[in-house]
């Protein structure tokens, strides 16, 4: 990029930020017809800055750790998107105002694209809560994930803070919800957890601002008036651990790759939690005498699941492992007698 170059681009990021500067304040509260103009006008001025000389480098960004992520990336294809397309200038575009009327960065994974719309990450939602100045003392807590059939989870959350008053005085305020999260093939408590910290900090910050910002992964809901089942008491299970032990979460969203998973489980089917199935496996290993390494061993060589290597306990094995050693009895029974002790034939069913 020529010299010549980079002074264009300064000059244009100059007057994109005053533009998106004047526009927040009028997003921000556009409860006359007078600031829903001047944001309609700042949109329009906006769309003509961004060049595609200006777009480039945000561009560039895109599909990366250290810029913005989507679910078109050519290098995560899947069984339902097998050549996943990069997203146009224009949307991008699009997307990036947004992103500045919000006050949100396109930088440090704090937005995603999903289905072409702008969607607010942990790490955005984060920096907004914790960055705010009428804000001290945030901490925030989540109770071991609860199982919903065999596709979702509920977790339970707590936000805590100061928050300034008219009067300077910071007074004590909290939130408390129940969140509903889909739950994605091989994930694991961690990541489910995470899901529920985005839609927390995000319940947070609307309670902050009062501006509702949208989901973009509609998918992400399921409906909590199913049962719900706890995934693991503190102290036993697979996923088991103290409900303080939770926190620090991935702050990183993961884009869905595989498209909304269908929730409707069929008419008069009793739900079946995979995490139940997930413990009662584990267990019959622990009780049959196979360690973990023997089991992460076996499964590697078995080609079972790949990556092996990076599961540190029984905690990190992806859902789709345990269900497909619940479907392959067989299987099990041989793990137990190359390493353990007699298989019970109970267990394997």
């Amino acid at each position: 990029m020529t010299e010549l170059n980079n002074k264009s681009l300064v000059s244009a990021a100059k007057s994109i930020d005053m533009i998106s500067c004047r526009a927040m304040e009028s997003f921000g509260g556009a409860e006359s017809f007078e600031k829903e103009l001047a944001v309609a006008v700042a949109v329009q001025e906006l769309r003509a800055a961004l060049t595609p000389e200006v777009m480039q480098p945000i561009m560039a960004l895109m599909n990366t750790s250290l810029g913005f992520k989507t679910d078109q990336d050519p290098k995560r294809p899947s069984a339902s998107n097998p050549a996943p397309t990069p997203y146009s200038v224009d949307v991008v575009r699009e997307v990036f105002i947004e992103s500045r009327l919000r006050g949100f960065h396109m930088v440090g994974n704090e937005v995603n694209i999903i289905a072409g719309n702008f969607y607010g990450t942990a790490a955005g939602f984060e920096r907004k809560v914790k960055q705010n100045h009428k804000v001290a003392n945030f901490k925030e807590t989540y109770e071991v994930p609860r199982s919903v059939g065999d596709r979702g989870a509920t977790v339970k959350c707590k936000a805590e803070w100061s928050q300034q008053d008219a009067s300077g005085k910071f007074v004590p305020q909290s939130l408390e919800r129940e969140f509903a999260i889909r739950v994605n093939s091989g994930m694991g408590a961690d990541a489910v957890t995470g899901k529920a910290k985005r839609k927390l900090l995000a319940a947070v910050f609307g309670q902050l601002t009062g501006m509702i910002t949208p989901e973009g992964d509609s998918a992400d809901t399921l409906p909590i008036e199913a049962k719900a089942e706890q995934v693991a008491a503190p102290g036993a299970g697979l996923f088991a651990r103290p409900a303080a032990a939770a926190a620090p979460v991935a702050s990183a969203d993961e884009v869905p790759m595989n498209g909304p998973t269908p929730l409707a489980d069929k008419p008069g089917e009793k739900l079946v939690s995979m995490f139940d199935i997930a413990n009662d496996l584990a267990q019959s290993l622990n009780t049959n005498g196979v360690s973990f390494d023997e089991f992460r061993t076996f499964i590697g060589v078995k080609n079972i699941a790949k990556n092996t290597d990076s599961w540190a306990s029984f905690e990190d094995v992806p859902l789709s492992v345990w269900t497909a050693l619940k479907n392959a009895p067989k299987t099990m029974a041989e793990l137990v007698k190359k390493f353990g002790k007699p298989f019970p034939k109970t267990a394997a069913q």
